[in-house]
Formats: C-alpha cells, structure tokens, sequence
C-alpha cells in the first residue's frame, strides 16, 4: 500500500523545522456475507512517524509495525517512502478465510494533527496544511 501526495511543502517546511509529523494508517478486512451485513476480521491502525533530527542531519522514522520500527536516514526521498508506504504486512492468516468466500480489504491514511511546540502555539492559529485525510480505499477479491 502507498499513499501519494502526502508531503505538500508547508509539511515538508515544518518537519524541517523539527515539527513531528504522524501518519496513521486504518485497515479494515471484511467478508462478505450475502444478505447480511459484512463480517469484520481484521481492524487495526498503523503509525508512522517521522522526526528531522537537525543535530545529525538526519530523519527519524517509527513504524508501529516494522522490525526493526525505527530507522534513521539522511535521505528525505527514502523517509517520505518509508512514511508513505506499507509493504509485508500480515493481515490475516489464510486458514481463517474460506475458499470461495468474497473479501473486501479497505484501507484509508490520516495525517494526524500536530501538537506544536508551546512557543509556536500563539503563532498559529489554525494551521489548514496538516488537515489530511484520504477517502477509503477497498480492494474486493475472492479467497
């Protein structure tokens, strides 16, 4: 899973400036049930986080999932992608799904609010550039 478009320049500016910027990944797994209201399986959420260290030049990305879940890179194009990307992620394990059933996988992405240091609070008001959230995504497949 990647998410696109997620790093506008007033972002990247404050995270930059040392502002931590959290990404927060929803996914939903469902099968589908016919006449029925769909069955959940699997709902969990994913955070990325992502600090510029400006002492060592560097930035910090945590993933709530990964292992090793935190990874230091001087590279911004490899932060963003470690930020924006979701890969070998274990959702369900194949015996728990039945073969000829419908599933429906639906994920969404949030950039969640920031909590600015105290100094900068009277600075800003109302910042609009952090208010990210994408629409729900779904991928529909037969097991």
């Amino acid at each position: 899973m990647r998410v696109e478009g997620a790093f506008t320049p007033e972002i990247l500016a404050s995270i930059q400036e040392g502002v931590k910027a959290d990404f927060i990944f929803r996914l939903r797994m469902y099968r589908d049930r016919r006449m029925w209201l769909d069955e959940r399986l699997f709902a969990v959420n994913l955070t990325h986080s992502l600090l510029f260290d400006p002492a060592r030049q560097a930035y910090v990305v945590h993933r709530s999932w990964a292992q090793p879940p935190s990874m230091e890179t001087r590279s911004l194009a490899h932060a963003q992608a470690l930020m924006t990307q979701i890969e070998r992620f274990d959702i369900l394990p194949l015996d728990q799904m039945q073969r000829g059933e419908g599933y429906e996988l639906r994920a969404k992405v949030e950039l969640s609010r920031v909590t600015l240091p105290f100094y900068l609070r009277y600075v800003f008001y109302f910042v609009s550039f952090w208010d990210f959230e994408t629409e729900w995504h779904s991928v529909f497949f037969v097991y």
